[in-house]
């Protein structure tokens, strides 16, 4: 699952590697492009938040969403959804800022610090196996890949 899929870059990419994908995402028209690119793949209006697809998957991927969840309770929300989806033994691939630079931090973010996602995802049944710091120098930032397994 391609959580948060826009207009569906990866999800092309996930399909090409030869995986069956469905993308997810709030905006209605992100997903209308995400399905004229990738018709190969399932796609699904819908928050994170609120998401119940009805099935689990061997793997999750959200990249650069969960950032914009602002506020607690809907962030809280979000990991409990996309644990849910995530089947037992799967992977979920959380790739966020996970450091606070707040005199940089624009109103619409709210970066949580690594310890927060594995506090939550530890209460929510993932461990994480995995965690990776790099940096996007054409953006002047430094990103976290977390791996978390069910």
């Amino acid at each position: 699952m391609d959580a948060g899929c826009g207009i569906g870059l990866l999800t092309s990419t996930f399909v090409e590697l030869g995986f069956e994908v469905t993308g997810v995402d709030v905006s209605p028209t992100g997903i209308s492009e995400a399905q004229s690119r990738e018709p190969r793949a399932r796609f699904v209006v819908s928050a994170i938040e609120s998401l119940h697809l009805g099935r689990s998957f061997d793997v999750v991927v959200v990249v650069d969403v969960l950032l914009h969840v602002v506020k607690r309770k809907a962030w809280v929300l979000s990991l409990t959804s996309l644990a849910r989806h995530v089947r037992p033994g799967g992977l979920l691939l959380i790739v966020d800022t996970m450091q606070r630079v707040e005199r940089d931090k624009p109103i619409h973010c709210n970066w949580r610090p690594f310890g927060e996602f594995t506090e939550t995802m530890a209460a929510l049944g993932l461990t994480p196996i995995d965690h990776i710091q790099f940096d996007l120098e054409q953006e002047g930032s430094t990103k976290d890949l977390v791996i978390f397994q069910r």
